[in-house]
């Protein structure tokens, strides 16, 4: 916990430092307002943002390794030094001056300390051992590896988010750790708190929307908080994403204030794409807000960040699979000769959505039934509590988004425009996730928005300032509720397992160590593991079993490799 908590502030001081500098540099192009800057927190969003962006572009030339830490520290002091007066200047105005403030910082490290609890949590995410830490190593040894796909389908999957993990490993006794994802749940905890503290009494009902998704996200994603999975991670992203889009701008709500933050949502919706292809809808989001007040310079600028975060995306994507886009074989465009096999692709394809459908495991890697098929049925039995309640939420979404459009016209409210148009678009995304891989994790942000968003719109137009304080604060006791369950399990180890939870407190889970035997394959050899599929953090290259036809394509592993 202690180890996370310093990789967290050393995280916080580099982003804030990149965010504000991003933000200085678009307001010499005239796309900001460099004048006023955000928040702290949405500072450090967006640096991170920014950081996860440029590693794809960097990774086509050199691997992450200590040089380019090196670098980027240089970078960051240096653009720190650069910007001293303004980040002081910024930070102080963040002091607890009142009692109010001093109660949301008290609040804040409360659930802090509940995140950190449960990034100190053992390693249970099969994917992480199965690829995730895989994937993050031949990141640290090699730019990008053409035909890395071939030794296991997995790590051509091509998550940007690997890249940053591979940038901040945290050194425990047990091996090295990968623990930022969780830094994301601290950002949208701030995000929360802040946003309640600086509510009017009457509007921190809808203010407490973030720390509502935040703890539904978690009673979703709770035992995987300590790994490095992409898939909370972009789930953080498109609810910050749509919590941004739909509040007034930091100029009082003016259209170049809310233009600004179409821009930032651009780039944090670019880069969730790259993270994981799932949330591709959330484009949607940002472009019509563009086009809604279309300016050349802001069209100019969009598209050009849509290529500096895409190309490099794409560029890996042939790379790593030899498809554009993987694991799709329509997009079979280039002849390059790492490219996986087109029969491997599509049964990689295949088992993502069978799956997902709940089908069984040794049919995965069949044909895909109709999307009308007979998989409905045993899909909705699989589905837990939670998620059936959920999905049961998205489908009476469009009555609430009819009354709160209703109401909204009525009473002339233009602010719940906002709600109902990313209501609109989550509602989309989640369309997209049925028709694609039904698997709630790859949809659950889409989810959350859609079965959320239309009450708060709703929130806005019908609820009186009394009722709503009230709410607010029965949702606030409900939250505090909850952070102190998340302390039972810890106390209990601590009164019963004395020596576990200071072991706890100290550091993460690194993950077991695999045993592998090596194999033999033309150029070079492969580990496999002695018992299960999970390579962990053995060295690489390792895989789950040996390709039929697998070559290395040079003498080094960072030559790429091929089958023939």
């Amino acid at each position: 916990m202690l180890a996370v908590f310093l990789l967290w502030l050393l995280t916080s001081a580099a982003t804030l430092v990149l965010g504000r500098a991003g933000y200085v540099a678009a307001g010499r192009l005239g796309l900001l307002d460099a004048r006023s800057a955000p928040a702290p927190e949405w500072l450090c969003v967006l640096g991170l943002s920014l950081l996860t962006a440029a590693l794809q572009l960097v990774s086509l030339v050199m691997p992450v390794n200590n040089s380019l830490r090196l670098g980027l520290l240089a970078a960051v002091l240096a653009l720190g030094w650069a910007q001293r007066r303004a980040l002081a200047a910024l930070l102080y105005a963040q002091w607890p001056r009142q009692l109010r403030d001093w109660v949301a910082a008290a609040a804040l490290g409360w659930l802090l300390g509940c995140l950190l609890l449960l990034t100190s949590m053992p390693l249970v995410n099969p994917d992480t051992g199965l690829y995730h830490l895989q994937a993050i190593q031949w990141n640290q040894l090699y730019p990008v590896v053409p035909g890395l796909g071939n030794v296991h389908g997995r790590l051509a999957f091509n998550s940007s988010w690997f890249l940053t993990e591979a940038l901040l490993p945290l050194p425990t006794p047990a091996g090295a750790a990968y623990c930022l994802s969780s830094y994301w749940l601290a950002l949208l905890a701030a995000v929360g708190v802040r946003s309640v503290a600086r509510a009017a009494p009457g509007a921190r009902l809808v203010a407490a929307a973030p720390l509502l998704l935040l703890v539904l996200l978690l009673t979703y994603f709770r035992t995987w908080v300590s790994s490095p999975s992409p898939d909370f991670v972009v789930t953080v992203l498109l609810l910050l994403i749509f919590w941004l889009l739909a509040r007034p701008g930091k100029a009082a709500g003016t259209a170049a204030a809310e233009q600004e933050n179409v821009l930032v949502g651009l780039v944090l919706g670019l880069v969730a794409v790259s993270v994981k292809l799932s949330v591709l809808p959330v484009l949607l989001l940002p472009t019509l807000l563009l086009l809604r007040r279309p300016q050349p310079r802001q069209l100019l600028a969009a598209g050009a960040l849509a290529g500096l975060v895409l190309g490099p995306w794409l560029g890996r994507n042939a790379l790593l699979s030899g498809y554009l886009v993987y694991p799709l074989p329509a997009l079979d465009w280039l002849s390059v000769d790492w490219k996986i096999p087109r029969e491997l692709v599509q049964a990689e394809y295949n088992v993502i959505v069978n799956m997902a459908r709940q089908v069984s495991r040794a049919a995965a890697a069949g044909p895909v039934g109709d999307w009308g098929g007979a998989w409905w049925q045993p899909w909705w039995r699989a589905q837990t509590a939670f998620n059936q309640v959920l999905l049961g939420a998205v489908a009476v979404s469009p009555l609430v988004a009819a009354g709160a459009g209703w109401q909204r016209r009525r009473a002339e409210l233009p602010a719940a425009r906002r709600w109902l148009l990313g209501w609109a678009v989550a509602l989309l995304g989640g369309a997209f996730w049925l028709a694609s891989a039904p698997d709630v994790r790859f949809g659950l942000g889409f989810l959350l928005l859609a079965a959320l968003w239309p009450w708060l719109a709703l929130a806005q137009t019908a609820a009186s300032a009394a009722v709503s304080r009230w709410l607010a604060r029965g949702l606030l006791l409900l939250l505090l509720l909850w952070s102190v369950n998340e302390w039972r399990d810890p106390l209990y180890q601590l009164r019963h397992q004395p020596a576990a939870f200071a072991r706890r407190l100290g550091w993460p889970d690194a993950g077991p160590a695999a045993a592998t035997r090596t194999v033999p394959v033309p150029g070079g050899v492969l580990r496999v593991p002695q018992r299960g599929a999970q390579c962990w953090s053995a060295p690489v290259p390792c895989s789950y079993h040996v390709p039929a036809g697998l070559q290395w394509r040079g003498p080094s592993a960072g030559d790429g490799f091929r089958i023939r």
